[in-house]
């Protein structure tokens, strides 16, 4: 049996490669800042205890690239010999390791046009009966179902990746049938085993951490971008779709400053519910975005950019048809009279 991994960096980044290499896999995590705690179920030491058993593990540098750089040079000038999660994840995507179900999806909808729905505040009810009525497909997300009660419209196709609504939805996610569900990997064993009667309609995929990247094979990996709307576009792309549609993406600053996951009321077209918040306060360590927006929304624009640049390579057009908001990555289409053109 091989050594087992110290995973530098307790964060994002780290709790993904947790479930990567698996949680038994894993001895514990180095970090300069939260020495002590427990993280993920396992301890977290510091740079220099990490010195002192380095030769008994394999040690694996787990950030992204904003603070790839300082923390390698760290490593480097103590001596410890370390590899990066990248350059084995970028490993195991270019072998023939491929997820056969998310394939089939591989430009299931050529040449067809689609609507991306947020869960901003600027959601309307009539939008989505109109663009139903108008014949496009529809691509949702997270909570969407929340809006249900309201409307006799429902999606097509659906993506949920953050943790804390995958495991809060997960009554939805099972038991409500849609074309297909494309749901981000859990990170921890436990969890996932709640969907492993899942129904053939779910498909997990890995999520990868390499930043500023586009994936153009998602039976492989889908690249994060800090907002599911990021994988979806993604997963337009590979779908085949020509014309991607923005609805409800208003990329707005919550009314209050927030901690731990980003949880602040009315960020959404419904009020976040008490358990919502916990279950993320639960889950999410905070970290350097928790109170911090605009850095966050620099890096979210970041993606989107990335998005834009792939997909005018590949000929194929986003558009913004959100009602306000602060997304301005795209250019904006008035979604009334884009339906007028249609009629």
């Amino acid at each position: 049996m091989g050594k087992k991994y110290i995973l530098v960096g307790a964060g994002d980044y780290g709790q993904r490669a947790l479930h990567f290499f698996g949680i038994k896999n894993v001895f514990c995590f180095a970090d300069n800042y939260k020495k002590g705690i427990c993280y993920c179920e396992k301890q977290v030491i510091s740079i220099d205890e990490l010195y002192e058993v380095q030769e008994k593990y394999d040690v694996v540098l787990t950030v992204n690239d904003e603070n790839i750089d300082v923390l390698s040079e760290q490593l480097i000038s103590k001596g410890i010999k370390f590899k990066k999660y990248t350059d084995i994840l970028l490993k195991y995507i270019d072998n023939d390791v491929w997820n056969h179900k998310i394939a089939k999806w591989k430009d299931k909808f050529r040449g067809k046009k689609v609507f991306l729905i947020g869960t901003g505040p600027s959601l309307k009810v009539k939008d989505l009966e109109t663009i139903q009525q108008n014949g496009y497909k529809t691509f949702a997300c997270n909570f969407i179902n929340r809006i249900f009660g309201k409307t006799e419209w429902r999606p097509d196709l659906y993506c949920c990746e953050e943790k804390s609504a995958t495991i809060l939805n997960y009554d939805f996610i099972m038991n409500y049938h849609m074309d297909v569900k494309f749901i981000g990997n859990l990170d921890n064993y436990e969890e996932s085993k709640l969907f492993l009667n899942a129904p053939d309609e779910v498909l997990f995929y890995l999520r990868g951490s390499a930043a500023n990247r586009f994936s153009e094979d998602l039976s492989k990996v889908v690249y994060g971008g800090h907002t599911v709307m990021f994988s979806m576009i993604q997963f337009a792309a590979y779908m085949g779709f020509s014309e991607i549609f923005l609805l409800g993406v208003d990329n707005t600053q919550p009314p209050s400053p927030h901690t731990s996951g980003f949880v602040e009321a009315k960020s959404h077209f419904y009020e976040d519910d008490n358990e919502e918040i916990n279950k993320r306060r639960e889950i999410y360590f905070k970290h350097k975005y928790a109170d911090d927006w605009d850095e966050y929304t620099r890096s979210v624009n970041s993606s989107y950019e990335v998005a834009r640049e792939y997909c005018n390579s590949q000929g194929i057009l986003i558009r913004n048809a959100t009602r306000g908001g602060r997304l301005e990555v795209f250019d904006r289409v008035d979604i009334d009279k884009l339906f007028k053109r249609v009629r």
